[in-house]
């Protein structure tokens, strides 16, 4: 089958879509340890990439409310693509929501304990390590 995978934002399902075909989405207790794996390293990878907050705030997705903490300017809808799994933390206010974000700094240090930012170098390599 040849086709093209796509996560979902809010689970950890995987949807494949087929060429020409319908999608199928798989819950992640039926997932292939293959499948789990490539669902974690994508998502070490989105956490280990850091946000630029100065852009965002730029285009008036976010407003800075104190040291780690933003208020959310816009709808779900209009966010980028990953920006929700990004949110580490949220309370809402008679103001709106402020939320706090996952730390890009240790993420790339959990990837690169684990070899994941070295993948292009040897994919097969750092596969294989973690296989079951």
């Amino acid at each position: 089958m040849v086709g093209v995978a796509v996560v979902t934002e809010a689970t950890w399902n995987v949807r494949v879509t087929k060429r020409g075909g319908r999608s199928v989405t798989t819950p992640i207790d039926q997932m292939t340890p293959d499948q789990i794996w490539a669902r974690a390293i994508e998502e070490i990878k989105l956490l280990a990439t850091p946000l630029d907050f100065d852009d965002l705030i730029a285009r008036g997705i976010l407003k800075k409310a104190s040291a780690h903490w933003y208020w959310l300017l816009v709808p779900p809808k209009e966010w980028p693509d990953g920006f929700g799994r990004r949110i580490a933390a949220a309370a809402s206010s008679p103001k709106g929501m402020k939320v706090r974000f996952w730390s890009a700094t240790r993420a790339a240090k959990l990837a690169s304990r684990l070899g994941i930012l070295n993948m292009a170098a040897d994919p097969e390599r750092a596969v294989s390590r973690w296989h079951y």
